[in-house]
């Protein structure tokens, strides 16, 4: 797709055709069950800025590594930035021991 990726791409991940969101390379997990991003009120991603180090692989590319349905298989060869837009009144801000603080388990699914 073309960055950055917004709200409205992101839904198309969460919920529709991974290629509308991130370009005809990805056509092949459009009828996958490829894991999505969680959905609406549990996305804490609004934007996606940038993504770097998906360069391809040599071919034959070693174990775990290369390409699959044209895509870096690998983890570990990409950086990606993102930003979310936490809501004041967010869900995970109910109930919890200070509603001035985000909650632990949240922080550590953004970082």
């Amino acid at each position: 797709g073309v960055l950055p990726l917004s709200w409205v791409n992101m839904c198309e991940f969460m919920c529709n055709n991974v290629s509308q969101c991130l370009g005809d390379d990805f056509k092949g997990f459009d009828e996958s069950s490829t894991s999505r991003s969680p959905a609406f009120d549990l996305a804490l991603t609004t934007r996606v800025l940038s993504v770097a180090g998906m360069e391809e692989m040599p071919s034959p590319a070693p174990l775990g590594k290369g390409k699959w349905y044209g895509v870096d298989r690998n983890p570990a060869t990409g950086t990606m930035v993102a930003e979310f837009d936490c809501p004041a009144d967010a869900w995970f801000f109910a109930g919890a021991p200070r509603d001035d603080l985000m909650p632990y388990s949240i922080l550590m699914e953004i970082a």
